[in-house]
């Protein structure tokens, strides 16, 4: 993962004229939920960062709801579990059972698949949007966790890495992310414990911590035509059974490698990259155009000279909401 990969993405109903403001927020977040103004006074200011796996929200929110329905969650696909940390103001939650206000310092958890709404009267929160797989990795399961709230007393280092990491999130180096993201897990794991899903817990962090070792290696490594199970297994002295296991959740490790060199190729044209495609499918290992073209075309629906065509073109608040989605889509 590389710097652009990082990039900041904002929005500040502020800025737009009166008329625009709720339409143009509604449409930046229809790829995750559905919005409603629910007041005169309807105001957001966000910021975005990407992690490892993970997204992390900086919202400010006035007169704003939230919601995912049945329908919708079972249609999109959405599938990751979100973390909101309430900083100051008034937050309403509810996953079927009636609103209830989520107190400053709390955290609650929502699981994508299912049903969720939230209302902000005035709002500061901080929201982490987590692959299924992390939450796994910190309790050994995910039934039981939608609507859960997190009390203060339990997860506030929990609480102040998250409000460290908003603070800081643009001075992070790509070759931290990773190990970020564990730290995520663990500190995720003392706030729900105990769990009754406790005892696999040592061995999926193992297996988290070894693929993480091999995936920071990959990302470090995408530009050599040598990357490839014979490095990996050499490098970690593992065998290729354990290291094929690893990736199975990816379609396997070539797909993987494949995966991210085609993510790597789509960040540099969506950076304004000016170098010639061909060139710059090569420095991410991808060393044949025609072939680079249409698997970029399968995993992204469109070639990549269409893609450079399209981001040049389009306007701020289309490319936020590209980036928006493109992000999205890396947590399933």
């Amino acid at each position: 993962m590389d710097g652009e990969s990082r990039a900041l993405l904002g929005f500040d109903s502020a800025v737009l004229p009166p008329a625009q403001r709720f339409d143009a927020y509604r449409t930046l977040y229809s790829p995750g939920s559905d919005a409603r103004a629910t007041g005169p006074e309807f105001a957001v200011a966000l910021r975005v960062w990407r992690l490892d796996r993970s997204l992390l929200y900086d919202r400010r929110l006035v007169d704003v709801a939230h919601s995912r329905n049945a329908a919708r969650a079972d249609r999109d696909a959405i599938d990751h579990f979100t973390l909101t940390l309430v900083l100051s103001g008034e937050f309403h939650a509810d996953t079927g059972s009636g609103y209830r206000r989520i107190a400053p310092g709390e955290i609650l958890m929502f699981d994508m698949l299912r049903p969720m709404g939230n209302r902000a009267p005035d709002a500061h929160v901080l929201t982490m949007s987590l692959a299924r797989a992390a939450v796994i990795a910190a309790s050994g399961g995910t039934d039981g966790w939608h609507g859960h709230v997190i009390a203060q007393d339990r997860g506030f280092l929990l609480a102040d890495h998250i409000a460290s990491l908003a603070r800081h999130g643009a001075l992070l180096s790509p070759a931290s992310l990773m190990a970020i993201g564990r730290v995520t897990v663990d500190l995720l794991g003392v706030a729900l414990t105990p769990a009754p899903w406790r005892e696999p817990l040592d061995h999926d962090r193992i297996q988290t911590e070894r693929r993480d070792r091999v995936r920071a290696l990959i990302a470090e490594r995408l530009a050599d035509p040598m990357l490839g199970p014979d490095l990996l297994v050499d490098r970690f002295n593992l065998s290729r059974a354990t290291l094929y296991r690893d990736f199975a959740p990816w379609g396997g490790l070539a797909r993987y490698i494949r995966d991210q060199r085609l993510e790597r190729l789509r960040e540099r044209l969506s950076a304004g990259d000016p170098r010639s495609i061909a060139v710059v499918a090569e420095s991410v290992g991808l060393d044949h155009e025609g072939r680079a073209s249409d698997a970029f075309r399968q995993r992204f629906g469109q070639r990549p000279g269409a893609y450079r065509r399209m981001v040049a073109t389009e306007s701020a608040l289309d490319g936020a909401y590209r980036r928006m989605n493109e992000w999205q889509s890396e947590l399933r």
